[in-house]
């Protein structure tokens, strides 16, 4: 079996060898000098090894043409091969034709040569008209179901037509179109928007229209997402601007009619398939998050997945919940009751909660809604992984789209006009912020330590990362008021309870916290740290780098401020670390007061000794989650998880029958 095996790798390799010396000579001297002596001499052969492989001249080069076309092909393939949306896949066709390569003099010489003898040669109009049907094909794919299917056929010629015409008139050489294909691909992306923009209605009684075409915008600068953990960039992503922000906008609009028009049974039926898979592939997606993360894996493989399949499965109910109902009224009359979605949904997915955040906006994809979701590229390969696992699990193409972003992306989403916005949002400082990366966050969450409080059991939920009224797993996401009876105990229980927390490896199950996104990122924390001790704040424990051995991750001891204040820099900033800040108080009604003039959302945590004292504080608080002496005993739902958006259900009364 190998020598035969071995005897055909050679005569490919030959084949490949005398062919890519015939693309050297094409591209040197072109078409009519380039005969068989010539080609032979580069190839450093004899001419009659040409007619053993190709038989004669004209074989050589129908080999030619067809190992360029079978290469361009393999180009697509692969692009149509990573393609997520149907849009995907008609920029991988355009981009493939259009890529760099094909714009490399001399394979745009060969190229060239070919095309000024399709009209002379039946064999090369063969191999053109192969390649072109195979173009067209994949671009009528891509086109079905983002317009009407009158027009697929011709958008995809006029697609077609448009690519192979700027590739002609790149070789101009009048400047009109970059030699390099980057402005040649944009123009054909956005002549595709145009068509994908372009109303569908009325085709047969106007069918030549204007379309909606804007000039193509420059990408903004890639960004540079790197991992904790190994220190290795995994991702470079540009953020979502107009362009990519008005393709999603369309694109839901277009998922959203296919869902919308589910029965919300279906609906159910596809959350349960998604819970299904998540469970089975929860835990490589969760290690993932913790790779470009750096969060612990016991926390995204814990109660994190936990959150996330309980998400779907909360979902799958709420849609079937949705079902058209029936009510026989008096009169021999009935009432028909059918609940109508919103429509397009805004959601912000976090680099710290991609995991959790990505699936409890099943919430509002269970009504009907379609959602189009900005998320951080930090966690951009879990969010892609589990958006391919809602796609397998039957989710519609366009339900649920995802966008990468930042700041300036999510604010411009939020303008679409017709896109609902779901929470509000506080925006960190890009001044401050040191990786570009902490652009929104949600209200940190609120921890009260009234008098005679457990200080013990207060000071082990306050460390415990996976505390169910946290919005996120991180300690400085909480900020703390301790009564000041209660303040010396709880403070000595920090200290000792800090000192015991594992930093390190996200991925050893035995780590507690996880490592800071960067270097950049400790010496920021560090740095508020400093700025808040010489505010008044008095440094309890950590405040210090650890030593990095080895490759280990950038990790911060544990750390506890005392003594701070509303102001305190670290209380008002998100800086996404261990950090526990405690701010005193002595009047438990005055702090009561500002906290309900305060934003109405986050969740609450009150530890107290007396219980009815608790529970009438709790009553006081005007917040959707209050958790009163948390033991820790089981997930409580979080406050925002539970939003819903849908419009008001529509009631039909007509009579029964």
């Amino acid at each position: 079996m190998t020598a035969p095996q071995s005897a055909e790798s050679f005569e490919e390799a030959r084949r490949r060898h005398l062919i890519q010396a015939t693309i050297e000579t094409l591209g040197d001297v072109g078409f009519r000098a380039a005969s068989l002596s010539e080609i032979a001499r580069r190839a450093k052969v004899s001419t009659g090894l040409f007619a053993h492989y190709f038989g004669d001249k004209d074989g050589l080069l129908e080999a030619t043409l067809r190992f360029m076309a079978a290469s361009l092909t393999r180009a697509t393939a692969e692009g149509l091969r990573k393609a997520a949306t149907r849009r995907d896949r008609l920029f991988a066709v355009s981009d493939a034709a259009l890529s760099d390569d094909q714009f490399e003099s001399r394979t745009s010489a060969v190229w060239l040569a070919f095309w000024g003898q399709l009209t002379h040669s039946e064999r090369y109009k063969r191999v053109q008209r192969i390649y072109q049907r195979r173009m067209t094909a994949n671009l009528r794919h891509g086109l079905k179901g983002m317009v009407a299917p009158d027009c697929v056929p011709a958008y995809a010629t006029m697609i077609a037509a448009m690519i192979d015409g700027l590739w002609l008139r790149s070789h101009i050489g009048d400047g009109a179109i970059g030699s390099d294909g980057a402005s040649a691909r944009a123009l054909v992306r956005s002549f595709i928007d145009g068509l994908l923009a372009a109303p569908t209605a009325g085709i047969e009684a106007e069918p030549v229209r204007p379309l909606p075409l804007l000039l193509p915008e420059p990408p903004p600068e890639p960004l540079l997402f790197v991992s904790p953990v190994t220190g290795i960039g995994n991702t470079r992503l540009a953020p979502a601007r107009d362009t990519e922000i008005r393709r999603g906008v369309q694109d839901a609009r277009r998922g959203a009619s296919e869902w919308a028009g589910m029965h919300p049974a279906e609906r159910s039926e596809v959350f349960q398939r998604c819970a299904e898979a998540l469970r089975r592939d929860g835990a490589s997606l969760a290690h993932g998050e913790s790779l470009e993360t750096g969060r612990p894996l016991r926390i995204t493989g814990g109660p994190d997945l936990a959150c996330a399949i309980a998400s779907l499965e909360r979902a799958a109910g709420l849609a079937a919940g949705l079902a058209p109902s029936r009510i026989e009224l008096a009169g021999g009359r009935e009432c028909r009751t059918r609940h109508r979605p919103a429509g397009l949904v805004a959601a912000h997915i976090p680099w710290s909660r991609c995991l959790v955040e990505l699936c409890q906006s099943a919430a509002w994809l269970a009504q009907g809604n379609a959602v189009i979701a900005c998320a951080d590229g930090q966690a951009g390969e879990t969010a892609d992984r589990l958006l391919g696992l809602f796609r397998k699990a039957g989710l519609p193409e366009g339900a649920l789209v995802l966008l990468r972003g930042d700041a300036l992306s999510l604010r411009l989403l939020e303008r679409q006009p017709e896109v609902l916005r779901t929470e509000a949002l506080r925006f960190v400082d890009g001044a401050s912020d040191p990786d570009g990366t902490f652009w929104a966050t949600r209200p940190k969450g609120t921890a009260l330590i009234l008098s005679g409080a457990d200080p013990e059991r207060a000071a082990a939920r306050l460390l415990d990362a996976t505390a169910a009224w946290r919005a996120t797993d991180f300690l400085s996401e909480t900020i703390v008021y301790v009564h000041e009876t209660a303040r010396a105990g709880l403070v000595e229980c920090l200290a000792e309870g800090a000192d015991q927390l594992r930093a390190g490896d996200p991925r050893d199950p035995a780590t507690d916290l996880g490592p800071l996104l960067s270097e950049r990122h400790r010496a920021w924390v560090l740095e508020l740290i400093a700025a808040d001790c010489r505010s008044g704040a008095r440094l309890v424990a950590g405040g210090r780098a650890l030593p990095r051995r080895d490759g280990a991750p950038v990790c911060l001891a544990p750390t506890v401020l005392d003594g701070c204040n509303e102001d305190s820099t670290l209380v008002r900033t998100s800086s996404f670390a261990p950090v526990v800040t405690l701010i005193p108080f002595t009047d438990t009604d005055a702090l009561v007061g500002r906290l309900r003039r305060g934003p109405s959302d986050g969740a609450v945590a009150l530890f107290a000794g007396e219980a009815d004292r608790a529970q009438a504080v709790a009553e006081r608080l005007d917040r959707a989650l209050v958790v009163v002496n948390d033991e820790g005993g089981g997930t409580l739902p979080y406050a925002a998880a539970e939003a819903v958006i849908h419009a008001h259900p529509r009631r039909i009364v007509a009579p029964r029958g």
